[in-house]
């Protein structure tokens, strides 16, 4: 599985949504549930999957599922 579906899956696993209703300006805009305590949520279940920890700053630059998923795809290859 690649890093974008594991992301949508995550999104979709943490807001109680279908993985096909997931797409890349998926975000706060458009899922109601997507407030600070869910996106915190979010990126808890993204740390424990990818294994490893977003940095305060990061967290804050995470607005839709696409700045989610290449924000991980950094951090995978070590950017």
């Amino acid at each position: 599985m690649n890093i974008e579906q594991k992301v949508k899956e995550l999104v979709a696993n943490t807001f109680n949504l279908g993985v096909e209703e997931i797409a890349k300006d998926s975000g706060p805009e458009n899922i109601p549930e997507w407030d600070s305590f869910g996106q915190m949520n979010l990126v808890t279940l993204i740390e424990d999957e990818f294994g490893f920890q977003f940095d305060f700053e990061e967290i804050f630059r995470i607005y839709d599922t696409e700045s989610l998923i290449n924000l991980v795809e950094d951090k995978i290859n070590g950017k």
